[in-house]
Formats: C-alpha cells, structure tokens, sequence
C-alpha cells in the first residue's frame, strides 16, 4: 500500500518538475553563430537556479502530503495542489535566498555557499574576457587582411559583411552574458543582506567570528564579480569599435 501511495506522489512530483523545467527556462536565444571560444563555458545562471528553487519547493510540497497521509488517491489529490504550489512559491520568490536557507541552517555556511557560488561566476566571467580578448586579436588580425584581399578582388564585399555578421553575434553574446552577470550580482548582494537579517528580518543579525570571516570573503567575491563585469564592458566596447570601424556597402 505505501508504495503505490509513494509511487503516485512521485509520479506527480515528476510532472510538475518537467513543467517547472520547461517556464524556467523558457526560450533560449540562438548563439549557434558565436564564435566557439566565447561559448566554451556557457552556462543559463537563472534557468538552473530556477530549476533548483523549483524542485526544493516541488518536493517539500510532496513531504507535506506524505506527512499528512492518507489513500493513494488522497496523496495524489494532495499533491496535485501541494506540489505545483511548492515550486511556484519558491520560483516567484528569491529563488537564491530559498535555497541557501533551506540547505544550509548556519549563517556561517550560508554565507559561503554564497561565497562559492560567486567564485564560480567570477571564474566564468574572467575566462569569458580573456576569450573574447584573444578573439578580438585574431579578428583584428583576420579584418585587416580581409580589407587587403577585398582591395585585390581575393574577395568580395558580401564576404566581409558576414564576417561583420558574425562579429555582430559575439558581440550580443559578451552583452547578454554581461547583463546575466549583473542580475546575479544584484542576486548575490540581495541575500546577502538578507542573511545579515535577524530572522524576523527587522535587524541587524549579531555574527560571530566565523560569520565576519565568511562575510569578509563573500564581499571579496562580489567585489571581483563587480570588477570582472566592468572588465566585460570594456571588452565589448573595444570589441564594437573594431566591428564598426569597417562599414562595407
């Protein structure tokens, strides 16, 4: 008896995570044409904390129903309520914030898995500049014997414009990564001071050593991550003026 009971729950906690999945991530822009070395450690930051947030709350949701018993078709009457609530409060929420509270019960250890999340993206984000500074080297090199073949009839005007096409597909990737980091940042920073909170979150939480010493870190993360956003703008920006310093007809 308790294993169709189990049995049904889980196959409706299934089906709501494959719903959950698909709202999280919804449609994913086309970089087919970005150039490899820019992609190379592409990751969709909010579809897999979404994700995450959703399976949390999908599967306290399914723990109600199992706490609170009842036949089969009671528990699959609860969770079909229970289940796709639980992932909708926690999606519609500080998804971040809902998982670090519910996995890590010391302020201490919720302030460094903080901590590593940011090093993780600083670490994507600094590979991703170093990348696209050496693709812009190779494309400067590349455009300028691109002109000279061009003024020798090698090559035709429609062969540099798509190779300025192409150039205008890495350059919304470096800016739509950019503009993904930032919304983590700003993510980050919220919990962040959410953590610092008491629990009624009305004040100041008191921090013992370890605490101070993990905030310390987390806040050298956030500064790099900031360092490392202001660096990916400025690689953007030298990346466009090279693009736009050809205008081909």
């Amino acid at each position: 008896m308790m294993f169709s009971k189990v049995t049904a729950l889980m196959g409706a906690l299934a089906f709501t995570l494959t719903g959950c999945a698909s709202m999280s991530s919804g449609e994913e822009p086309d970089y087919s044409n970005v150039d490899p070395s820019l992609t190379q450690d592409e990751a969709n930051f909010f579809s897999e904390s979404g994700w995450t947030a959703c399976a949390i709350g999908a599967g306290l949701g399914a723990l109600t129903c199992i706490i609170r018993g009842g036949d089969s078709d009671d528990m699959l009457a609860c969770s079909a309520i229970a289940v796709p609530a639980g992932c909708g409060i926690f999606m519609g929420g500080n998804y971040l914030l809902d998982e670090v509270r519910v996995n890590y019960k010391t302020k201490e250890a919720q302030l460094d898995h903080v901590a590593s999340l940011v090093k993780q993206d600083n670490e994507k984000l600094r590979n991703l500049n170093q990348n696209a500074e050496e693709l812009l080297k190779r494309d400067r090199a590349e455009l300028a014997k691109m002109e000279k073949d061009l003024a020798a009839g090698a090559i035709s005007a429609d062969d540099l414009n798509a190779k300025l096409a192409d150039m205008d597909d890495n350059i919304r990737y470096l800016s739509d990564s950019r503009d993904v980091a930032k919304q983590r940042l700003e993510d980050y920073q919220h919990t962040r001071d959410e953590l610092l909170k008491t629990d009624d979150g009305q004040a100041k939480a008191t921090l013992s050593a370890a605490d101070r010493e993990a905030l310390a870190q987390l806040n050298t993360e956030i500064a790099e991550l900031e360092e490392a956003i202001q660096a990916s703008y400025e690689m953007q920006m030298a990346y466009s003026e090279t693009r736009n310093s050809l205008h081909v007809s």
